[in-house]
């Protein structure tokens, strides 16, 4: 991690689980909904509190993080690319007046993390969330991410312990500080869309301890292969629309903001082209 995040101990981690707020959760039965706008119009509103939604101030977070050793030159290559604008995501986010963060996580594979060392990746993770935001899209990316999510799913759904104590064996710094966004977004009341297996991996954890703490994310676009679907499935969850394609690294949920600054202007009667204000 590049950046000095501030103190925290996994006590205090679920005492702001324990601290969630509350509002509206989304339909169940939303995907393929023929009142797909007006839900996604009532989800923003109930998670933005105000009765005219905004994304005028959307963000995308990404967690860069290398589970392997081998490939620690390939991380670095990704986050070469994004920081001289060679990414696809970064142009993505400059078409869709989204912004932009990259957060370069702790190389090599998932370590068996102290408290202190999970506790602090979280932190890290938290900082994302800014006063303002409208939406911000969290995504795991680089180097053996997905399979390391995937691991610590399963076995977060297959221990009947804290799960907190299995993302600290075996979560590893990229997938702890995702975990830290999607939280600090419940707090905060900013609404989240999870990219890909590893983010929706992050909020697993977060779901096992509480059923309501994924309740102001939506789904990208469904990563083929199944497993995203899987794991899905298990968390409650479903794409809002699945475009039957496997979109860059960082980008399926950017992909999906359309979709939702169209649910904006059309339930405020305004233009779906360009960023929508109060």
């Amino acid at each position: 991690m590049t950046e000095t995040a501030p103190g925290a101990s996994l006590a205090e981690i679920r005492n702001l689980l324990d601290g969630m707020p509350d509002a509206s959760p989304l339909p169940a039965t939303l995907p393929g909904d023929p009142d797909l706008f007006q839900a996604l119009h009532a989800w923003l509103s109930s998670w933005q509190a105000r009765a005219a939604p905004s994304l005028a101030r959307p963000r995308a977070a990404l967690y860069l993080g290398c589970y392997d050793d081998a490939s620690a030159g390939m991380a670095e290559s990704i986050a070469a690319d994004i920081q001289n604008g060679d990414a696809p995501v970064l142009r993505l986010c400059q078409d869709f007046d989204a912004d932009l963060r990259l957060y370069e996580m702790a190389a090599g594979p998932a370590p068996d993390l102290d408290e202190a060392a999970c506790a602090t990746a979280m932190a890290y993770g938290m900082m994302a969330v800014e006063d303002g935001l409208d939406l911000l899209c969290v995504t795991g990316i680089g180097p053996g991410v997905d399979p390391a999510g995937l691991a610590l799913a399963d076995a977060v759904f297959a221990d009947s312990g804290d799960p907190l104590d299995v993302l600290r064996r075996l979560g590893g710094h990229a997938l702890a500080g995702m975990a830290g966004a999607v939280l600090a977004a419940r707090i905060a009341r900013v609404p989240v869309m999870l990219d890909g297996i590893a983010a929706a991996a992050a909020g697993a954890v977060l779901h096992q301890m509480d059923e309501r703490a994924l309740d102001h994310c939506l789904i990208g676009p469904l990563d083929p292969g199944g497993s995203h679907a899987a794991l899905l499935e298990r968390i409650g969850k479903a794409p809002v629309a699945d475009f039957g394609i496997a979109p860059p690294p960082g980008c399926g949920g950017l992909i999906a903001l359309p979709v939702l600054r169209g649910a904006v202007a059309s339930q405020a009667g305004l233009s779906v082209v360009g960023p929508v204000a109060d």
